[in-house]
């Protein structure tokens, strides 16, 4: 099954959860918004894609082809304007990603990965290159919505926003780990400058004493107009900073989210957990990711899926648990929460369209990207993004 492709070391079974069914998506009750389908933009082309990213202005979208393995970079029109593959052993190879590229402008590409921070344009030449905040020895990657780097303006400067790969020291069977962790780098562009914050606040469930897996805490963090955002996945808590001029974060508000979650985490005897040892769950409820998009804050994540279901669908179909799993994750869709961006007051939540997959969810000044869901029954020599626009009925 495509949509379970894993890029990484990934140590327990990554389930992905899926769509609804109507090209408006509507929300369950708390406003009448929607998001309603405005564009599409289509590619006759035999690929298995995945949507890595759609510049500011919306008019390029760049998508990797697991396929061929190539990051290929497409226009409004769905011309090809670059195409290329970096997995040769050669000097400017980025190495094992860690997260999705990202368009840095409308003209440069950044990858994140083993070797550093690489810079290409849309064709593949290098243009430059940059270290790495942390050792990358270590780390995951997986194909799930928002694992992308993304760029912000923080203090007048542009920099790179991406998850740490820091030990601390310690490790998640040490209580301590978690007072030190950190989630998040803010790596100025071209320079040696980065900032390591993110830190789990000690009102958090995972300063309770017990031991998590890092798909439980993997933190998910966006930063506009000298605010930080923070969540951390398992948790249905969004913290707000003021981001000070030397880059020290002050506490603003911490509010609940109502979402619902299907498959809440459980924490472990410190004992249970030995040291090198990486586990990333994908059938757990979480945040995967928090964008701005005019006035709102729009967080999309996973409910989660019972495990009871998921063991009843391994016994239902012991020869095929992948068909089974595809028939099983059509109840429980991926979300979007829209929340004001002033008050933080919670507006609408919202399932994902029905056309859309869950591997890619991209938002520019324009609207919010989708790509189309895939067709398990037969191979189509085409693929398809969605723009949306969140409206009021």
């Amino acid at each position: 099954m495509k949509s379970l492709r894993i890029a990484g070391i990934i140590l327990s079974l990554l389930f992905l959860t899926a769509c609804s069914k109507s090209e408006t998506s509507r929300d369950s009750g708390l406003n009448n918004y929607a998001i309603k389908l405005i564009d599409s933009v289509n590619l006759h082309i035999l690929a298995d894609p995945v949507l890595a990213d759609v510049n500011k202005s919306g008019d390029k979208i760049l998508f990797n082809d697991w396929a061929s393995e190539e990051y290929i970079t497409i226009n409004r029109e769905g011309k090809i304007l670059g195409r290329f593959s970096k997995n040769e052993d050669t000097p400017d190879n980025p190495g094992f990603l860690f997260r999705w590229p990202a368009f840095r402008d409308s003209e440069e590409i950044v990858f994140y990965g083993m070797n550093g921070i690489f810079y290409f344009d849309i064709k593949g030449k290098l243009t430059r290159k940059q270290r790495s905040p942390a050792p990358s020895n270590a780390g995951t990657m997986v194909g799930l919505i928002g694992r992308n780097i993304k760029i912000v303006e923080a203090n007048g400067e542009e920099f790179l926003l991406f998850n740490t790969l820091r030990d601390f020291n310690s490790y998640p069977g040490e209580k301590e780990y978690y007072a030190k962790f950190k989630g998040i780098e803010l790596v100025k562009i071209g320079e040696d400058t980065s900032y390591n914050m993110g830190q789990i606040p000690d009102s958090s469930i995972f300063r309770n004493g017990m031991a998590y897996y890092s798909s439980d805490y993997d933190p998910v963090a966006h930063i506009e107009e000298q605010k930080f955002y923070l969540a951390f996945a398992g948790e249905p808590v969004l913290y707000q900073y003021t981001l000070n001029p030397d880059f020290s974060l002050s506490p603003d508000t911490a509010i609940n989210l109502e979402v619902k979650m299907h498959l809440p985490i459980d924490g472990f005897p410190l004992n249970e957990f030995n040291k090198g040892s990486v586990t990333f769950r994908g059938d757990i409820s979480s945040i995967r990711q928090i964008e701005t998009y005019g006035q709102n804050i729009i967080i999309s994540y996973s409910p989660g899926i019972p495990q009871h279901e998921v063991e009843e669908v391994k016994a239902q179909y012991p020869d095929d648990f992948q068909l089974g799993y595809r028939k099983m994750r059509e109840k429980y869709h991926a979300q979007i929460l829209i929340l004001d961006k002033e008050t933080l007051k919670q507006k609408a939540n919202l399932k994902f369209p029905d056309k859309a997959s869950v591997e890619g969810f991209i938002i520019s000044d324009e609207g919010l990207w989708f790509q189309r869901k895939e067709n398990f029954d037969e191979e189509e020599d085409y693929i398809s993004f969605y723009l949306y626009d969140l409206v009021k009925d």
